[in-house]
């Protein structure tokens, strides 16, 4: 069965080019690619993303129920 994706999605979209820091204040986790693995998201993995330097729209910040 083939499914297109606008048909069951709300929103489809790459993600940004974060500015990494490791500084934890005014920073937001990133789950890239590395993160997932094998059908499994790995925590441990992610990186700070810099707000100061690059803002994260609302809508490119992960909610309950979205999909990877």
């Amino acid at each position: 069965m083939n499914v297109n994706f606008a048909d069951i999605a709300e929103y489809i979209a790459r993600g940004i080019a974060p500015k990494y820091t490791d500084d934890v204040n005014n920073s937001i986790e990133v789950i890239n690619q590395r993160c997932i693995r094998d059908y499994a998201l790995n925590l441990e993995l992610v990186r700070l993303n810099d707000l100061g330097k690059r803002n994260v729209s609302e809508e490119k910040t992960l909610q309950k129920y979205d999909v990877l």
